[in-house]
């Protein structure tokens, strides 16, 4: 169980690297999907924050002590649980059976991008992201893509 339970984190982890699903990973994915709530979807997008807060060259930013990392990961160790155990059972077990780890992954992975895309579309966030334009140069992206050739100043 270590051993599943240690991968299903890690294929929220690794979110970019898509797997191929089968069948009955895609009904897995679909149970998930279906049986996430927002609270559930918020503890494992606060989850996945924590998690890449933790890396040392964005830590200085974060301000995440152990006391609150703790509590975020039982938050999302107990929604892991609950969709693994509980309202996915048969599905979790039948993605494994037949489409081994990879499918299983896969699965997580439509999980994690369900939980990150709620995240990517709050209006604040997106606001947040416009900020970058503030600080770019028009006129040096549209020269560098017009022809091609560095715009280094």
């Amino acid at each position: 169980m270590q051993f599943v339970k240690a991968f299903a984190l890690f294929g929220l982890l690794s979110i970019s690297n898509f797997a191929v699903a089968g069948e009955h990973s895609e009904k897995l994915s679909k149970c998930l999907t279906s049986s996430i709530t927002p609270e559930d979807q918020t503890a494992l997008v606060r989850w996945i924050f924590g998690a890449v807060a933790n890396h040392p060259d964005v830590a200085d930013i974060a301000n995440l002590t152990p006391a609150k990392w703790d509590e975020i990961s039982k938050n999302g160790a107990f929604v892991f649980e609950k969709l693994i155990a509980d309202k996915c059972a048969s599905e979790s077990r039948s993605a494994i059976i037949n489409d081994g780890m990879a499918g299983y992954k896969s699965a997580f992975e439509t999980l994690g991008s369900t939980a990150v895309g709620g995240l990517m579309t709050d209006p604040a966030v997106a606001k947040a992201m416009e900020d970058l334009q503030k600080y770019l140069s028009e006129e040096k992206l549209m020269k560098a893509l017009m022809t091609g050739t560095p715009q280094s100043n």
